[in-house]
């Protein structure tokens, strides 16, 4: 449970910071972190829990996997919140635009998260 806890944090953190500094407004911010605090759990409970059928190989082929399917969820959660014209008349992105947006938020959390965990753990 523990390690739930603190790659969720971590996400948080590392995604909320990235998030802060290209898009300061605070309801953007708060939707990418709730977002996160949906997509995060799922994928270490999927994880953890098909890790111990898998070899090295599949080990990271799974990690890949899990990693895309949270790229595009988030994908399309921030473009149904941003990619539609709506009431308060936030800047508009197109799908590709929140593709990149998620895909660059989650190879810097995976990444940093990767190392920070190395750090904490070992």
């Amino acid at each position: 449970m523990f390690k739930y806890v603190v790659s969720l944090v971590l996400t948080l953190a590392i995604e909320g910071a990235v998030v802060a500094v290209r898009s300061p407004k605070k309801e953007w911010i708060t939707y990418v972190l709730l977002v996160n605090m949906v997509t995060n759990p799922i994928a270490n409970v999927l994880y953890n829990g098909l890790k111990p059928l898998m070899s090295e190989v599949g080990n990271v082929l799974l990690i890949i996997a899990i990693e895309t399917a949270v790229v595009w969820a988030e994908t399309y959660l921030f473009y149904q919140y941003r990619g539609k014209k709506d009431r308060r008349k936030l800047r508009r992105y197109s799908f590709r635009r929140c593709l990149i947006y998620s895909l660059q938020l989650n190879v810097l959390s995976f990444f940093g998260g990767f190392v920070l965990i190395k750090l904490i753990y070992e």
